[in-house]
């Protein structure tokens, strides 16, 4: 059987390469499987350059959905996340605190 790669697969793949060039990446509308989600949060747990992604109508099962909050968790960068799954108010709390940028520092 010949391998294929979709675009989704090129997107995802250069943000594993982890090029500072790379900062946004448009996944919306690409129906990712779940190899892809796989490879995907793989790829956003090393990736230090990133700060955009968007996942519109990616169709991401909840599974999938926690796979990629993991990964934004450990990603630093990404400070905007474009999703429309019905995804309910606890995961979008929870994509909320995983791609937010504020902190507070105590005044010295």
């Amino acid at each position: 059987m010949k391998n294929t790669c979709t675009g989704a697969d090129l997107i995802i793949e250069n943000i594993a390469l982890n090029d500072e060039t790379y900062t946004a990446a448009h996944l919306d509308t690409y129906p990712l499987n779940d190899r892809q989600v796989y490879n995907l949060a793989e790829a956003l747990k090393k990736n230090s350059y990133l700060n955009y992604i968007n996942l519109f109508d990616c169709h991401l099962s909840e599974g999938n959905l926690r796979l990629i909050i993991d990964a934004l968790k450990k990603n630093k960068g990404i400070k905007h996340v474009i999703i429309n799954e019905d995804i309910g108010e606890n995961l979008f709390q929870e994509i909320i605190d995983a791609v937010s940028i504020t902190k507070l520092s105590p005044k010295l």
